[in-house]
């Protein structure tokens, strides 16, 4: 991993395994430092203090006013292949301090033995890739589990066999986020891996492995958006389940109380919980899914779903997926005409035998047949 970098910074939003990742790679090591700045997130000027102070103690070097001399003196004395680990490290913002300092601190260990590892919510700012070696530094997101790894984490756990067939649906319901699976493989073995695959996808569906996850990240937002209007569309937009666009973002915000400032509320919210991707699209924290629905009035929910069933009509092409989104909008919208009417559309798109198979294997048939039909 290290071969030919000096610096390497695990990003991503919260839930996606950065610290458990962080502490596997620090076993490696032959020493480690772990500076844990989660507690003093909010406080930047705290940050550069402690980091300060954590550089003077694994030393043994008094800090100097001379920040430059200072930590060639740190460099110097910290025993060789030793990885410093800095876990929850804030926005590099520009000018700070604790860029300047971290910045010189990475370019100093290049011809040492010493790694740096951190982990963050924040991509890199361009002011702090201007600062260091971009060909000895790495930045890496990309954290979802793929097939084989759920496979393999499932084996090392005592999975049998039978389990494996599982992996395309716990990919499905844990978004591929580590937390999730790990949650879900947690209560498989506490059942024993289940009696019969009935068991187990009834525990996928109702989602019980993820309720104590939730408790946890509910207690986390209460203390950590301090803005209200920011968290008030942070549940609106854990009620959607796909990526979404500004655009989507916008109509969300528009319901109900109008909440202003979107794009502001949103930078709050972006690469901690709310994750940009290449397309220009945004994505909610899996580990959060949902949580509006305890948060949020049932009016606000309801108006949530209409306007985005409404969003998806409105771009005049439907395909397998986005007429499923544009149907549960519509039912937990409860405008039951509008997902019946696209639902017989769907119905009237199959005309050969081949067709109608390929709308069961969307689930299209599955539509009302163990829920009584809708009185309204």
């Amino acid at each position: 991993l290290y071969k030919d970098l000096e610096y390497i910074s695990f990003q991503g939003i919260n839930g996606t395994g950065k610290s458990q990742l962080a502490a596997l790679v620090a076993n490696k090591f032959e020493s480690c430092f772990w500076l844990e700045l989660r507690p003093y997130l909010d406080d930047i000027k705290k940050v550069e203090i402690f980091f300060e102070s954590f550089l003077a103690i694994i030393s043994g070097v008094p800090i100097q006013n001379n920040k430059g001399l200072w930590l060639k003196m740190v460099i110097e004395k910290i025993p060789s292949k030793t990885i410093i680990i800095l876990n929850d490290l804030p926005r590099l913002e520009e000018g700070s301090l604790l860029t300047n300092m971290l910045a010189d601190f990475v370019n100093g260990i290049s011809k040492t033995s010493i790694k740096i590892l951190s982990t963050t919510n924040y991509k890199w700012t361009n002011y702090f890739n201007d600062l260091i070696d971009i060909d000895t530094c790495y930045q890496y997101y990309d954290f979802d589990f793929t097939d084989e790894e759920i496979e393999e984490y499932l084996l090392l756990n005592g999975a049998n066999r039978e389990i494996l067939s599982f992996i395309s649906l716990i990919a499905i319901f844990s978004k591929r986020n580590p937390t999730l699976i790990s949650a879900i493989v947690k209560h498989f073995k506490s059942i024993d891996w289940g009696l019969n695959s009935k068991e187990l996808f009834n525990i996928l569906l109702e989602k019980n492995f993820s309720e104590s996850i939730l408790k946890d990240k509910q207690l986390l937002i209460q203390n950590s958006i301090k803005d209200t209007a920011a968290k008030e569309l942070l549940y609106r937009l854990s009620l959607i389940n796909w990526e979404i666009s500004f655009n989507d973002i916008q109509l969300v915000s528009e319901v109900e109380i109008k909440i202003s400032n979107v794009n502001e509320k949103l930078q709050i919210l972006e690469d901690v919980w709310i994750q940009e991707n290449s397309k220009n699209n945004y994505i909610v924290s899996p580990l959060i899914a949902s949580i509006g629905e305890k948060n949020l009035s049932d009016k606000v929910i309801q108006d949530v779903h209409l306007e985005l069933g409404k969003s998806i009509l409105a771009v005049k092409i439907i395909n397998e997926i986005n007429a499923s989104r544009c149907i549960s909008s519509f039912i937990k919208g409860k405008d039951f005409n509008q997902a019946g009417i696209v639902l017989i559309k769907v119905y009237q798109s199959a005309t050969t035998d081949l067709q109608a198979k390929h709308l069961k294997s969307w689930g299209y048939l599955s539509f009302w047949m163990e829920t009584p039909i809708p009185e309204k």
